[in-house]
């Protein structure tokens, strides 16, 4: 199998579950790009090319680094924005199952997030849309997203 049929067969399975973990992507891309530096280093400093062999080892060096960079850049924030998705559905989720009501705790523990990670959250939320939030009795923060129809 050629390197255009692998590609061909990633392109087919994209729809997929990936095969590679989003770790080992980061991993590559950090490598590649380690190595990418220490070429584009060497051959900035190195007497042993001259002429256009040296800005061809430059530019393939160059390519290596920076593309490698940006494709750990597109990795980190398409992971983001889908982690940021997958909250916003569970939050959906929990504003409905808990009508209207949301404890710190319950979303963290649904989100399986920590406790700081989710007040953020829920504080973004709360302003986004004009939560009230309260503290009972026992100290805990309650958000109240108030909704004109009954959940």
């Amino acid at each position: 199998m050629g390197l255009s049929d692998l590609f061909i067969e990633m392109y087919r399975d994209s729809k997929k579950e990936p095969k590679i973990s989003r770790k080992e992507l980061y991993a590559v891309s950090a490598g590649v790009f380690g190595i990418g530096l220490i070429n584009f280093i060497l051959a900035l400093g190195s007497d042993q090319f001259s002429g256009d062999d040296q800005i061809a080892w430059i530019a393939m060096s160059g390519v290596m680094t920076f593309g490698s960079l940006g494709f750990f850049i597109y990795l980190l924030k398409s992971g983001k924005k889908k982690k940021g998705d997958a909250l916003n559905s569970l939050f959906y989720t929990v504003l409905k199952e808990k009508k209207g009501k949301i404890t710190l705790i319950d979303f963290a523990m649904r989100a399986n997030i920590e406790a700081d990670a989710a007040r953020t959250f829920l504080e973004k939320k709360a302003i986004e849309f004009s939560a009230q939030p309260e503290i009972t009795e026992d100290g805990e923060v309650v958000y109240i997203f108030v909704k004109t129809q009954n959940y």
